[in-house]
C-alpha cells in the first residue's frame, strides 16, 4: 500500500519517507489489521462524550474500518462543528495485551496509517500513562496517510497504559476511519539528530526570569472571556463597563484575587484599558490570554509586545501574559522566544503556559516561571494527586496553577462537580504543590442563544450555582493560608515526625477499593513542615484518629493553621487527635519550633486583616449609598494595629459583622435585595430549564421561550445596578413584580419538557 509521510511535533522538520529497509531492522511492535480488529471500543471511563455513540468495526480489503454512528448524538448541534466532542474509540490497553505498558523508551515514535472514508471524519490519537494523557489531533485526509507521532518529551513518559484511535464526529453523521496499521517503533539516526540537536539548544537556553511576584501571590481565579463579555453586556442591556462592574464585584465577594481573560486579542485597546484598570481598582490582579500566531513570531513578535503587553507593564491589575493557550510542541522555541521579548519590556509579570491536558506540559514547564494544565475529571477528584506527583518534579521549579472544572459543555460532560468533589479537588492541589487554582468557567453564553456550554459558576446572567458559594466559602479560609503553601514544597514524610493516622470508613461509603478514605501529604518550608490531612470520600463522614510522639524533637510544637482561619484562635494542638471530617474536607497542620510557629501566625494574620478590609470596601461602598452611619465602623476597620493579635483578629471581624448586620437590617436594603436574590434564582432557573429543554433537542420551543426570559434577565440586571446605587426603596415593587413574572415563566418552561 502506498500512502504519504508525514511527521508531527518536532520531526515536522524532516522531509520524505523513511527507508522501508531501515525500518525492518529497527526495535519496533506493529499492530496489523488482525490486531486492531479485536481492539476495544472503549476509552478513559472519566471520559463520557464516547459512551453513548454507537461503534462498529469491520475488516475491509486494505484493513479495519472504525464506524461512529452520530446521527442520534443531538447535543453535536449544539456544539462548535470546529471543535467536535464526540468520538467512537478503538482501544489497546495492559489487560488486552501483554506488549502494554508499552516501553516509550524502546518505542518512543507511533506510526498510524490511516485515511478518512468519509467528509467529517476527525481521525485523532491518545495514549495515557499513570497521572496523565496525550492527546493528537491528525490531519484529516481522504488518501492513505502516515502519520508518525513522537510519544515521548524529554525521556517522558517511560511507559504508556493505554493507546486508543478516535473517530470525532462534528456532525449528526455516520464517520468512517480506515485503519491499516499501527506500529509502536525506535529511532531511526537522522530522527535521532534531529531530536538530539533539539535538546542540545534547550540545554544551552536560560532559566526563566525571576518574578517576586510569584513568590508572594498565590491566584484563586476564575476563567472568563472577552467575546462572551460583549455577547452577555448585548443580552442584559448593559455597557460593558457595567457588566465588568457587577462581575468583578461578585468575584471579590466570592474571595478570588485573579481572573484570566480569555479572547484578549479581540478587545480593542480602550476595552483593554478599562478592563485592567477596573481590575486593578477591585484588587485583582488579571492573566491576559491571547491567540498569537506563534508561526509568524519571528516577523510579528515586537509589534505584537509592543502593542499588548508593554502599555500594562507596571499595572497592578496583572499577573501574566499567555499568548497563546494549548502550544504545540512544535511552537516551543518560539515561545521561548517570546518570553524573552515580554521579559525586556516587562520585568514585573511572567509569560505563563497553559496546557488543555498534562500531554505537553514536561516540555514547557521549565523553561517559564509559572505553567499548568487542566484537569476535568471531576468524578475522579483524588486523581488530582497523581497527576501532580507524576508532573511537578519535571517543571523545573516552576509555579504550577491547576484549572479545575466548573462548567458543563453542550455535550453534558464533564458531571457538573459536588461540592464535596470540588472542595477535595481544592484541597488536594494545594496539598500536593500547586501554587494556584483557577476555575473554567465563570460565565457562559446561553446554550439556547448559540452558546455551547450549559452551566458554568454563574451561568449567562451573573447569578449563581452551588460551586460558587462553596468555592467564596473555602477560598475565605485558605487565601491567609497563601505564604505557607508559597514557601513549601512536597516532600515525602519526614522520619522523625513519626505521624500516625488512622480511620475509620463509614459503611455507606462509595468510595471504590483502590482510593484511601483519608490521604496525608507532607510539604517542607523554611524550618517547618506541614502535613495535609484529606477526606477523600466525597459522600461520606470519616472518622479520623491521629497521633504524633508525645515529645518532639528541639521543641517543636503542632498547630491546625485551619483553625486559626476559621475561629481565629491560636492554641497549640494536642499530639493526640479525634475528629470527623466531612466529605472532601482538609485539615492543615504546622509543626515547627514556638518562634517560627509564632512568626507564621502572625503573616498569616496579617493575610486574614487584608483579605477583611478588602471584602469591608465592597459593603462601605454599598452602604454610602444608603447614606447609613459608618464612623465607628470606619474607624475599626482603618485603625490597624501593627501586629495581627488574635485580639485585633476578632476586632477587625466584629467590625465587618457590625457593617453586615447594619446594611441587612436597614429596610430600604435588606427588603428588596432579598427580592433580588429570590429573582436571581429564578432567572437562573429559567436558563437551566431551558438548557434542558435544548439538551433534549426541543430547541425551536427553547429558543422560542429564551425570547420571554431575556426581558427578564434585563430587568433584573438593571434593578442591581439601582441598588446598588442606592435606589432600593423605589425599586422594591419592581422587583416583586419581576419575581412573579419569572415564577410564572420558570413553570411554564418546566411544562414543556
Amino acid at each position: 500500500m502506498h500512502s504519504k509521510y508525514r511527521y508531527h511535533g518536532y520531526l515536522k522538520q524532516l522531509s520524505g519517507s523513511p527507508d522501508p529497509e531501515q525500518l525492518k531492522h529497527i526495535n519496533q511492535v506493529v499492530f496489523s489489521a488482525d490486531s486492531i480488529e479485536h481492539w476495544k471500543c472503549t476509552d478513559d471511563p472519566t471520559e463520557k462524550e464516547w459512551l453513548n455513540v454507537p461503534v462498529r468495526v469491520n475488516r475491509i480489503e486494505e484493513g479495519v474500518a472504525l464506524r461512529g454512528h452520530f446521527e442520534d448524538i443531538r447535543r453535536i448541534d449544539n456544539l462548535d462543528h470546529k471543535q467536535p466532542r464526540f468520538w467512537a474509540p478503538l482501544s489497546i490497553a495492559s489487560e488486552e495485551d501483554p506488549r502494554f505498558p508499552l516501553d516509550c523508551l524502546q518505542h518512543p515514535l507511533v506510526e498510524i496509517t490511516y485515511r478518512c472514508a468519509t467528509s467529517h471524519a476527525g481521525p485523532a490519537c491518545q495514549w495515557s500513562y499513570p497521572g496523565g494523557a496525550h492527546l493528537v489531533h491528525l490531519e484529516p485526509s481522504r488518501d492513505w496517510v502516515t502519520a508518525c507521532v513522537p510519544m515521548q518529551h524529554r525521556g517522558f513518559p517511560k511507559s504508556i497504559s493505554r493507546f486508543t484511535l478516535r473517530l470525532y464526529g462534528s456532525w449528526r453523521s455516520t464517520e468512517i476511519l480506515e485503519i491499516a496499521e499501527v506500529r509502536f517503533r525506535a529511532l531511526l539516526p537522522e530522527e535521532a539528530d534531529a531530536l538530539t540537536s533539539l535538546y542540545a539548544e534547550l540545554e544551552n537556553t536560560s532559566a526563566p526570569p525571576r518574578y517576586p511576584l510569584l513568590e508572594e501571590f498565590l491566584p484563586f481565579g476564575v476563567y472568563m472571556n472577552g467575546a462572551v463579555v460583549e455577547q452577555l453586556a448585548d443580552l442584559m442591556d448593559i455597557s460593558y463597563f457595567d457588566y465588568l462592574r457587577l462581575a468583578f464585584e461578585d468575584i471579590v465577594r466570592h474571595h478570588h484575587n485573579c481572573v484570566v481573560m480569555e479572547g484578549m486579542q479581540a478587545l480593542d485597546l480602550e476595552d483593554r484599558n478599562v478592563l485592567v484598570e477596573l481590575a486593578e481598582n477591585f484588587g485583582l490582579r488579571l492573566v491576559p490570554t491571547f491567540e498569537w500566531p506563534m508561526e509568524e513570531f519571528d516577523k510579528t513578535g515586537d509589534e505584537l509586545v509592543d502593542s499588548y503587553i508593554k502599555p500594562h507593564a507596571d499595572s497592578n491589575g496583572i499577573l501574566a501574559w499567555n499568548v497563546l493557550d494549548a502550544p504545540s510542541e512544535q511552537h516551543l522555541q518560539h515561545f521561548i522566544k517570546a518570553r524573552d521579548k515580554i521579559a525586556a519590556v516587562d520585568h514585573n509579570h511572567p509569560m505563563a503556559v497553559h496546557m488543555h491536558q498534562a500531554d505537553t506540559f514536561p516540555l514547557f514547564s521549565p523553561f517559564f516561571a509559572t505553567s499548568g494544565f487542566s484537569h476535568f475529571h471531576s468524578g475522579e477528584p483524588w486523581s488530582i494527586r497523581q497527576a501532580l506527583r507524576t508532573h511537578l518534579p519535571l517543571s523545573g521549579g516552576s509555579q504550577f496553577w491547576l484549572t479545575a472544572p466548573t462548567f458543563v459543555y453542550a455535550s453534558d460532560a464533564p458531571e457538573w462537580c459536588s461540592s464535596p468533589q470540588l472542595r477535595m479537588m481544592l484541597n488536594t492541589t494545594l496539598a500536593n504543590g500547586g501554587r494556584g487554582w483557577l476555575s473554567y468557567t465563570y460565565h457562559n453564553t446561553p446554550v439556547w442563544v448559540d452558546g455551547h456550554y450549559e452551566r458554568s459558576l454563574t451561568g449567562p446572567f451573573l447569578t449563581f450555582s452551588d460551586l460558587w458559594a462553596e468555592l467564596g466559602n473555602r477560598i475565605e479560609r485558605l487565601a491567609g493560608l497563601s505564604p505557607l503553601f508559597l514557601s513549601a514544597v512536597p516532600v515525602d514524610p519526614p522520619s522523625h515526625l513519626p505521624l500516625t493516622v488512622t480511620f475509620k470508613i463509614n459503611p455507606k461509603t462509595q468510595l471504590r477499593d483502590s482510593v484511601d478514605a483519608i490521604s496525608v501529604s507532607w510539604l517542607e518550608g523554611p524550618e517547618y513542615f506541614l502535613f495535609y490531612v484529606i477526606n477523600n470520600d466525597t459522600d461520606q463522614v470519616t472518622s479520623v484518629n491521629l497521633s504524633l510522639p508525645a515529645s518532639l524533637p528541639d521543641g517543636q510544637e503542632v498547630y491546625e493553621i485551619t483553625a486559626l482561619v476559621r475561629n481565629r484562635a491560636w492554641e497549640a494542638s494536642p499530639h493526640d487527635l479525634h475528629f470527623e471530617m466531612f466529605p472532601g474536607q482538609g485539615r492543615l497542620f504546622l509543626v515547627a519550633q514556638p518562634p517560627v510557629c509564632n512568626h507564621w501566625r502572625e503573616v498569616i494574620g496579617h493575610r486574614i486583616l487584608q483579605s477583611d478590609r478588602r471584602q469591608a470596601q465592597v459593603d462601605l461602598e454599598l452602604a454610602r449609598h444608603y447614606r447609613l452611619d459608618l464612623g465607628d465602623i470606619e474607624a475599626a476597620l482603618n485603625n490597624a494595629e501593627k501586629h495581627a493579635s488574635i485580639a485585633e483578629l476578632n476586632r477587625v471581624r466584629n467590625a465587618r459583622e457590625q457593617l453586615f448586620n447594619l446594611i441587612y437590617t436597614t429596610p430600604e436594603i435588606c427588603e428588596p435585595h432579598a427580592l433580588l436574590v429570590k429573582a436571581s434564582s429564578i432567572v437562573c432557573g429559567c436558563d437551566e430549564a431551558l438548557a434542558s429543554l435544548y439538551g433534549r433537542g426541543k430547541t425551536e420551543q427553547a429558543r422560542e421561550l429564551g425570547v420571554k426570559v431575556l426581558p427578564l434577565a434585563r430587568a433584573l440586571t438593571v434593578l442591581r445596578l439601582q441598588f446598588r446605587r442606592g435606589q432600593g426603596r423605589r425599586i422594591s415593587t419592581e422587583i416583586a413584580t419581576l419575581v412573579q413574572s419569572g415564577t410564572d415563566l420558570l413553570s411554564e418552561i418546566w411544562s414543556r419538557r
